[in-house]
């Protein structure tokens, strides 16, 4: 008889049955192996319990946790290695992400797998994983030749999409994607900005009327372009101090900031230059508020230069072990695995 699992708020290595704990025990030797010189025993169990925590929970049959858990968190251990540079096999990495990673995400997987065999790596994760995958799936995938019985619906992960070279997303359900959707707003034209640095050139050369126009324009485009900087520098913010920092080799990118930073100081002057000949009596007014905006902005900017030098330091301080995020929960199954009694 299978004895069922306790809630992971109650859950410990003192409540877990004797055949789950001696599983553990072997799973996390063997990881121990797979990454001897990588990473240590602690990093192994803690991955390896916080593993077992994403599917313990709504199990139908707990028999089978622990080679699950040590399956995935070997994906994870993989993709960890992957981003810190440890591990470079050449191979390209493919993620496919759904809802519940239990159909289409699935079937996805068994076809890239069945087409590039060893010429590449895929995984397979899902937003709200289910309990199974679908049956009506496997079935489908059988009558083409292709078995995925053996897979198993499973979170993503931090570092798994972080490992990945292309990421795709089969699901229809937002809660599928919003997460990653957060960084397709970085393609978006924050260099319109830099268009009013063009204009106001022009504008001093033109005639009024058209000096007008263009340093409309060019008002137009240093608003489009400061607030999509702005909202950039949101997610940056986001990315770099509510979650794991990202690998030591993009640590030079944070100092990208700062170039935005200069021309969103520098444009508002130059257009309040170019339109001195249109503000008339104004133009004094116009040219003073100006200069406290664009000092305002220069302020910011040494805020965000004293941040990159508190990042700088972070990423040169010794750490102890590699660490990442476990997807969003932490494992309550704390301290080293024990033997089983």
């Amino acid at each position: 008889m299978t004895t069922a699992p306790h809630p992971v708020s109650e859950r410990s290595w003192e409540t877990l049955h004797t055949d789950e704990k001696l599983a553990l025990k072997q799973a996390s030797a063997r990881l121990a192996d797979k990454f001897a010189g990588l990473y240590g025993k602690e990093t192994i169990e803690r991955f390896l319990a916080s593993s077992f925590d994403q599917f313990a929970d709504h199990a139908k049959v707990t028999k089978f946790l622990p080679l699950l858990a040590e399956r995935f968190a070997h994906q994870r251990l993989t993709a960890l290695a992957r981003i810190e540079g440890l591990h470079d096999d050449g191979k390209p990495v493919v993620l496919f992400l759904c809802t519940h990673n239990a159909g289409r995400s699935q079937m996805a997987l068994g076809f890239f797998q069945a087409l590039t065999g060893d010429n590449a790596v895929a995984w397979s994760g899902g937003s709200e994983p289910g309990i199974e995958v679908n049956p009506a799936a496997i079935a489908a995938m059988a009558e083409r030749g292709i078995d995925i019985s053996g897979e198993f619906p499973k979170p993503w992960t931090d570092e798994t999409v972080r490992a990945a070279d292309v990421v795709v997303t089969t699901g229809d359900h937002q809660g599928a994607t919003s997460r990653l959707h957060r960084t397709d707003l970085l393609g978006h034209p924050v260099v319109t900005i830099i268009i009013p640095m063009v204009l106001a050139p022009l504008a001093a050369q033109a005639d009024p009327g058209t000096a007008s126009f263009l340093v409309a324009v060019g008002y137009a485009f240093y608003g489009m372009g400061f607030l999509l900087f702005l909202l950039t520098l949101g997610l940056v913010y986001d990315r770099l101090i509510l979650h794991p920092l990202p690998p030591a080799a993009l640590a030079p990118s944070v100092w990208i900031g700062l170039g935005p930073v200069g021309v969103a100081a520098l444009a508002p002057l130059a257009l309040a230059k170019a339109g001195t000949p249109i503000w008339g009596e104004a133009a004094a007014a116009v040219g003073l508020v100006t200069q406290i905006a664009s000092t305002a902005v220069w302020g910011f900017g040494l805020w965000w230069l004293m941040l990159v030098a508190a990042l700088l330091v972070r990423y040169r301080a010794p750490t102890r072990s590699p660490s990442t995020s476990d997807g969003g929960r932490s494992s309550s199954l704390s301290g080293p695995i024990p033997s089983p009694a």
